[in-house]
């Protein structure tokens, strides 16, 4: 061989791989901070057309596989998954590995889960739940006053229990009421 193809060799072997459309290969987890047992997605650019995608979580304990995504023509790729739920509070590697062994990395962050709402009742929940049941009593009763001033017939007052004008009516003939002394 000759120095020529030697140093051409050895240039070759340091330059990067050749990537599709020219672009450096790239992935993104979306969204970025997420609850341990949480679904995200996973995306990647610039790959080889038609190549199977491996993707991993890397935990520091080994990684942990995510599962595998076909680039389309573009060799851009899509991916759910649903992350661990035994995963530590803290940022995490996700790397999608090529056919070729090229790898791509994007990062996660596992944060806290929201505080799951409690079954019992708080304080606050029973104060709001009596409040309501008071005002409630206080407009049916307003609304039950006002019908009864106004001669509402759907509602009896006290003098139409005393006097009850139904029998006299069934009959055909008007009601005369009379007091009893």
């Amino acid at each position: 061989m000759t120095a020529l193809a030697l140093s051409a060799l050895a240039l070759s072997a340091l330059a990067p791989p050749a990537l599709a459309h020219g672009g450096e290969a790239g992935v993104e987890v979306i969204p970025s901070r997420v609850a341990a047992g949480d679904a995200v997605r996973i995306v990647g650019d610039d790959f080889e057309a038609g190549d199977v995608i491996r993707l991993a979580l890397l935990t520091g304990e080994g990684d942990v596989p995510l599962g595998e995504a076909m680039t389309d023509a573009n060799g851009h790729f899509a991916l759910g998954v649903n992350l661990p739920t035994n995963l530590d509070v803290r940022p995490y590697e996700v790397r999608a590995t090529d056919s070729f062994g090229d790898t791509a990395s994007s990062f996660l962050s596992v944060v806290r889960s929201a505080p799951e709402a409690s079954a019992v009742p708080t304080s606050a929940a029973l104060g709001l739940a009596a409040i309501a049941v008071a005002v409630a009593a206080a407009i049916g009763g307003l609304t039950l006053l006002r019908r009864r001033r106004s001669g509402d017939p759907t509602h009896p007052t006290e003098n139409d229990r005393q006097f009850p004008a139904e029998p006299a009516r069934a009959r055909g003939r008007p009601h005369i009421p009379t007091r009893k002394r």
